[in-house]
């Protein structure tokens, strides 16, 4: 048996935009949104997390979310604003532990 190609079916492919770029397109030709989401800036997650003495596990569990959602945040990646929200009440529910600052401090001092 001798397979035939086929010509290439109309709409299939990369969409050019009216400037010339591509556009991205999803399966049945709709153009895909961008993508949507909040990103925690990772410096300052990290930092709310030392203070609270949370690592990513503890923060996990109080978040009700995966090690790898945290693992996400944070790298800098966007969440969906539902799980965003989780992971910003939990840290909030969260007093601060009084004197982190200056142990944090000396720990990294004593290590010079």
């Amino acid at each position: 048996m001798k397979l035939k190609a086929r010509p290439p079916r109309s709409g299939s492919g990369p969409t050019p935009n009216p400037d010339g770029r591509l556009a991205l397109v999803a399966a049945g030709g709709q153009p895909r949104r961008p993508s949507s989401g909040i990103a925690f800036k990772a410096s300052v997650l990290r930092e709310q997390m030392r203070l609270r003495g949370l690592s990513g596990a503890a923060l996990a569990r109080l978040a009700q979310v995966s090690d790898a959602t945290i693992s996400n945040a944070l790298a800098g990646r966007r969440l969906h604003p539902d799980t965003f929200r989780r992971i910003a009440a939990a840290l909030a529910a969260v007093a601060l532990v009084p004197g982190m600052d200056a142990l944090a401090e000396l720990g990294e001092t004593a290590a010079r």
